[in-house]
């Protein structure tokens, strides 16, 4: 599914380059749970982000579900990152004026998702994960973990292949953020690709597999 082929990826700044990541191989199968982790600087984020078409590279390939997304249009690049993949992130990254339902529902207004459904298929993503009677409230009522599950709702909404999360549980407390990765696992069990990056070995303990990037490279990987 997620094909990564001799990959480099470089950064710019103020004429002084740092290469993030170094001839990265690395393949990801349908259905999978993995962890990638490594120290501040390793290229977690890096490669998180070119996953989810975020962020471009330098040298190699990348391959979803057989496709070269990088050799695609940007508005097909687009089409493709929000038609397949849903994103995580650990400050949840959302509008603390609106309410939890409007949140959902955000994905869907940047596509062709007619308006008579949006509504119904935000609920019911708020209904999977357990929080429809909070769909109401403003984002800024919510407590963390209803924040997280309120980010997951909206990662899900459009059924993804793959859920990415940077640091998921890092903002919450032990019980909650356990209770966040046995929902993200949960959702893993239905099907769905999930791939976190975390500093957490609990975490990283609920995946089938870890990942361990340093100074770019991967350095340890169970399929390798």
């Amino acid at each position: 599914m997620i094909q990564i082929n001799n990959l480099t990826k470089t950064y710019q700044t103020k004429g002084n380059a740092f290469t993030a990541l170094r001839h990265i191989d690395l393949h990801i199968r349908c259905g999978e749970s993995v962890a990638v982790m490594g120290r501040s600087g390793a290229g977690k984020t890096t490669l998180l982000n070119i996953i989810g078409c975020l962020d471009r590279f330098d040298e190699g390939e990348y391959l979803l579900d057989g496709e070269s997304v990088f050799s695609l249009r940007d508005g097909k690049q687009s089409q493709v990152r929000n038609e397949k993949i849903g994103f995580v992130l650990q400050d949840f990254a959302l509008l603390g004026h609106k309410t939890a339902l409007f949140n959902v529902m955000l994905p869907m207004y940047f596509d062709k998702t007619p308006s008579s459904q949006m509504k119904k298929k935000a609920l019911s993503a708020l209904k999977q994960l357990g929080i429809l009677d909070q769909s109401k409230k403003k984002v800024s009522q919510l407590s963390g973990g209803q924040k997280q599950r309120v980010a997951i709702a909206r990662a899900i909404v459009k059924q993804p292949k793959v859920i990415l999360a940077d640091e998921p549980t890092g903002a919450l407390d032990s019980t909650t953020g356990k209770s966040i990765m046995e929902t993200l696992m949960g959702l893993n069990e239905q099907g769905i690709t999930v791939v976190i990056v975390t500093h957490d070995e609990f975490v990283a303990g609920f995946c089938h597999r870890k990942i361990i990037l340093s100074d770019g490279k991967v350095v340890s990987d169970p399929e390798h």
